[in-house]
């Protein structure tokens, strides 16, 4: 028999308190004695006395994952069950050392891109936020270009007819992040006459947060899913990637295992958003090679989906189904794998600083669907010289590329040097001057800096450290020559604070 004991832990941090969540994955059966993990939890956080105060200002909750023998689970850390998790603290008799309140911490809240997600210890979350942010904006700006027709052209640039919805369908989607995301900018263009998303995830523990961010996202959506205007509509179904892809392509045929009689079935899309673990579409992991997948590529392509949104975890994954997906492998040719798409927009991202990995986002476009949804219009959002991954460019009119970057400050605000001052100067003169001879726009923003951001009424500072954001539209030499001046600007406060810190006598 295998002894109890400390398998994994794990630490999320929550931006907004600073507090972290501890996770102990213990290898043992849920309900049996297991005093070494009591002492353990103890340790950490001592149980007090009902009703007495608790100031604890360090856990923003412990939780213990049972992962008894099960399988199933072969190496994977998690089990998938609801009550393989219980959380230990706080205890329902800790309250607050102010105010008095039952401490209610089931969930860890973020604001992402200005919108509130929760998320619970079952489900995923990214590590590098700031860097998830920046791919956040960077696929509403994708979905606005493909959707809105920008230059009057009736033909070729929206997704659907006049008068129809907007389709989102999410894979692999967790608490709903990337598609509420994605759903809240896409209905708020005038362009778009409604939006329905069904987001998908074969983890039952996400359905739970999910509704709880529809409704702090659409709060005219709480009561059914829709608002009562009809123009939205978000919905959460227990389904695995596989399984929902199978019900794509077949809409009328219904199909998948996963899903339970309740769950709402995926009956067609106009945009797909995948978000899959490193195997990408394929059935097995990494660990084994990447088995399957050629079937999953198959289904988006007899799919009614025009375009696909494809971010990626995994390099050797994502080059294999980008091949299927555009019929570029040998495998994925012929009538009865129906219209393939073209990648339009390949970008990378290194949302873990310091190693090898990088994230990627794919953007993916039907080569020919025919009538108004024909690619060749829709390419021309996507012609600039960066981004544009294509064998034959598209006339016309370039798109303008936004560019922008972030330099970490490196300074803490505080009273006596006045970081933000000095880089914001008298009255916000070197700022002005930066934007004056660059076009540039420039904003601080992090802790200290004193700019506000979120949902109106709701707004607060920003928790990460204080950067310096540039963004200049359309011009290469313009943003090069502004990121040139931001940085002269820190090195000459950075000499600054050096000289200021041997003068008083503290640590550079």
């Amino acid at each position: 028999a295998r002894i109890p004991s400390l398998r994994w832990i794990e630490l999320t941090l929550e931006r907004s308190t600073g507090l972290l969540v501890l996770v102990l994955i213990w290898n043992g059966e849920r309900a049996t004695p297991a005093p070494a993990l009591d002492k353990l939890i103890q340790g950490l956080w001592p149980e007090i006395e009902a009703g007495a105060l608790h100031a604890e200002r360090r856990w923003h909750s412990i939780w213990v994952h049972w992962r008894e023998p099960e399988p199933s689970l072969e190496r994977a850390i998690h089990s998938k069950r609801p009550d393989a998790w219980l959380q230990v603290r706080p205890a329902a008799s800790d309250k607050l050392l102010t105010g008095g309140v039952t401490l209610d911490r089931s969930l860890v809240n973020e604001t992402l891109d200005g919108l509130p997600f929760s998320f619970g210890p079952a489900s995923f979350m990214q590590v590098n936020l700031a860097v998830f942010e920046c791919m956040l904006r960077d696929m509403k700006s994708a979905l606005r270009r493909v959707v809105v027709q920008e230059d009057g052209v009736s033909q070729g640039r929206s997704l659907t007819a006049p008068g129809e919805k907007l389709r989102l369908l999410e894979l692999y989607g967790g608490v709903g992040v990337i598609g509420l995301s994605l759903a809240h900018a896409a209905s708020g263009w005038d362009e778009v006459s409604g939006v329905t998303l069904l987001s998908t995830d074969l983890n039952p523990n996400c359905a739970g947060p999910f509704a709880l961010n529809v409704d702090g996202i659409f709060p005219e959506l709480s009561d059914g899913g829709t608002d009562p205007e009809g123009r939205c509509q978000a919905q959460f179904s227990v389904l695995s990637g596989s399984d929902a892809l199978v019900q794509l392509a077949n809409p009328e045929g219904g199909g998948g295992s996963s899903s339970s009689s309740s769950s709402p079935a995926c009956a067609g899309a106009d945009v797909l958003i995948i978000d899959p673990p490193r195997r990408g579409l394929a059935d097995a992991s990494q660990k084994v090679g990447l088995i399957g997948g050629q079937r999953q590529a198959a289904e988006i392509r007899a799919s009614s989906v025009r375009a696909v949104l494809y971010m990626s975890c995994g390099h050797d994954s994502f080059m294999i189904d980008t091949d299927r997906l555009t019929g570029a492998a040998p495998e994925a040719q012929g009538a009865a794998w129906g219209p393939p798409f073209r990648l339009v927009s390949l970008k990378g991202y290194d949302m873990f600083p310091f190693t090898p990995h990088i994230e990627l986002l794919g953007i993916f476009l039907r080569d020919d669907v025919g009538g108004p949804h024909h690619a060749s219009a829709l390419l021309e959002a996507f012609a600039d010289r960066d981004r544009v991954v294509s064998r034959s460019p598209v006339a016309g009119p370039a798109w303008e590329e936004n560019f922008v970057c972030q330099f970490y400050v490196g300074i803490e605000q505080d009273a006596t040097f006045k970081v933000v001052g000095r880089l914001l100067g008298p009255s916000g003169k070197n700022m002005r001057d930066i934007a004056d001879k660059c076009g540039a726009r420039l904003r601080l923003r992090g802790l200290g800096s004193g700019f506000k951001e979120g949902l109106r009424g709701q707004e607060t500072e920003s928790r990460e450290p204080l950067m310096l954001c540039i963004s200049v539209r359309g011009d290469r030499s313009s943003y090069d020559k502004a990121v040139g001046l931001a940085g002269e600007l820190l090195e000459k406060v950075h000499l600054e604070y050096r000289a200021f810190c041997k003068r008083t006598g503290r640590p550079a």
